[in-house]
C-alpha cells in the first residue's frame, strides 16, 4: 500500500516537471518567432554625437541601426519567387500586405500595414530588385499614411498624420545607422529630408 502511494506521488511529480518544461519551451519558441524579423534597434545617440555635424542635426531626433538581413527577409514576403524542390519548379505566391514597424521620433514603434506600390512595370522591376516602393496605413488608424522607398543607398520612410510628419533616412550607410525625426524639428525646414553627415577624418 505504501509503495503504491509513493508511486502515485512520483508519477504526479514527474508530470508536473515535464509539464513545466514543455510550457517553458513553448513560450521560448513563441518569443523567437515574434522576434525573428526584428529590423530596428534604437541606439544611444550620446555616443555618436561627437561624430555628427551639430549644425545639421534636428532639434530632436533618434538614431537607429538597421538589420539589413531581417529587412530583406521581411519584405521578401511581398515578392513572388520561383524555387526548386526535388527538381520541380514552383512559384511561391506573394502576400498582398504585411505589417511593418516604423520608428517614431519619440523612440517608439508604430505598426503599419504596407503593400508594394512600385511605379516600374513588373518586367523592369525584376531587373532592379534593390529598388522598391511601398505604401500603407497605420494599423487601426487610416488617417496616418506611410511611404517607404528602398534603393541601393538605403531605406527612406515618410509617415504623415494630420498633425505631424516623421522622417527616417540613412545617416551612415556603411554602419547601417539611420536618423528618425519630426519634420518640425528639422534644422533646414526648406528640405524634405535634412541630411546630417558623419564627420570625415
Amino acid at each position: 500500500m505504501l509503495f503504491k502511494q509513493y508511486s502515485i506521488f512520483y508519477s504526479v511529480l514527474l508530470a508536473l516537471l515535464f509539464g513545466c518544461s514543455t510550457t517553458s519551451s513553448t513560450t521560448k519558441t513563441a518569443a523567437l518567432n515574434k522576434d525573428q524579423y526584428r529590423i530596428w534597434q534604437f541606439m544611444d545617440k550620446s555616443i555618436l554625437l561627437s561624430e555628427l555635424k551639430q549644425d545639421d542635426l534636428p532639434a530632436n531626433y533618434e538614431i537607429l541601426k538597421l538589420n539589413k538581413v531581417n529587412l530583406t527577409k521581411h519584405l521578401s514576403q511581398l515578392e513572388k519567387k520561383e524555387k526548386s524542390r526535388d527538381e520541380v519548379r514552383f512559384e511561391r505566391s506573394a502576400l498582398e500586405h504585411i505589417n511593418f514597424q516604423v520608428p517614431w521620433s519619440d523612440a517608439s514603434f508604430h505598426t503599419f500595414v504596407i503593400e508594394k506600390s512600385d511605379a516600374m512595370a513588373p518586367e523592369l522591376a525584376n531587373n532592379f530588385p534593390d529598388i522598391r516602393s511601398y505604401s500603407g496605413e497605420k494599423q487601426n488608424n487610416e488617417s496616418i499614411k506611410v511611404r517607404i522607398d528602398k534603393n541601393p543607398k538605403g531605406l527612406y520612410i515618410m509617415a504623415t498624420s494630420p498633425t505631424q510628419t516623421i522622417y527616417v533616412r540613412p545617416l551612415d550607410t556603411e554602419s547601417d545607422l539611420y536618423i528618425c525625426y519630426d519634420k518640425k524639428d528639422a534644422a533646414n525646414k526648406d528640405r524634405q529630408f535634412n541630411e546630417p553627415e558623419m564627420k570625415k577624418n
